[in-house]
């Protein structure tokens, strides 16, 4: 596995990876080479937001995908609520899990346990390090998201977010790209973050909705250091668009993420 790019800012950290070689194997008997791309990308909003975007691709169909994360329970199975999963720490605390995206059509999204399957059951690891009973190998919950019909691309988009008791999560919305190159992303409260959905295509330019709360931009997967230009349009009806075009007078950090204010 590799880093591509990384680095912080002034209230977010960001991070995006590729991990493919890890999902191959070749020992001489035993040969298994279907994986063709396996990458994440992530920025961490300080204090309480994650937002991750997945891809993952084989070269035929038939292979499952799955985002898999190891829950708090407090000693309760995780609440699901349609494209949400709400746990809870044994101190209160809260953790919302929302999935916004499989790009290839419907999902499924489970929580697994508080026993888990063998293979799994195995391994300390994915145990609930908070509550998880370490001497009969129970008690972890496990959130299982992935496409049933098996394509050969997904990819995942889920926004983390941690609150205390008696708190809410900032209101999340899916944000996709209507023209240009392909973006995928999410609004968190009033920053709408973007990630390129295929990390061999240079952002050339593309358009976005933009809802009316989105007040802040970070564009992640950019090349380091490199020029763009943004601009937001209102059209009669109020309706806004984000536009994001290479070259101009706004800069991407090193760490390959363009922070800018929009209008």
């Amino acid at each position: 596995p590799k880093v591509l790019l990384q680095g912080q800012g002034k209230d977010f950290v960001a991070v995006t990876g590729d991990a493919t070689n890890l999902y191959n194997f070749d020992n001489g008997w035993v040969t298994a080479r279907d994986v063709s791309h396996v990458s994440r990308s992530l920025l961490w909003l300080q204090p309480d937001a994650l937002v991750l975007m997945d891809r993952a691709k084989t070269t035929v169909s038939g292979r499952f995908k799955r985002f898999n994360l190891m829950l708090p329970s407090n000693d309760a199975a995780p609440v699901v609520n349609g494209d949400r999963v709400v746990a809870s720490t044994p101190g209160h605390q809260r953790l919302e899990v929302r999935t916004l995206l499989s790009s290839a059509g419907s999902l499924s999204i489970q929580v697994e346990g508080p026993t888990l399957d063998l293979p799994d059951s195995m391994w300390k690891a994915t145990l609930d390090p908070m509550s998880a009973n370490k001497s009969n190998w129970t008690g972890g919950y496990r959130l299982r998201v992935q496409n049933p019909g098996q394509p050969a691309a997904v990819s995942f988009l889920h926004v983390l977010q941690g609150y205390d008791a008696g708190g809410k999560a900032l209101a999340t919305q899916l944000l996709r790209s209507s023209s240009g190159t392909p973006m995928t992303g999410a609004l968190v409260g009033s920053t709408a973050t973007l990630f390129v959905d295929d990390l061999s295509q240079a952002i050339t330019s593309f358009a976005v909705p933009l809802p009316a709360a989105a007040h802040r931009l970070l564009l992640a997967g950019t090349v380091a250091k490199a020029a763009y230009t943004v601009s937001v349009s209102v059209d009669g009806q109020g309706a806004r668009t984000l536009h994001v075009s290479a070259g101009g007078t706004q800069r991407a950090g090193a760490h390959g993420v363009l922070d800018a204010a929009l209008p």
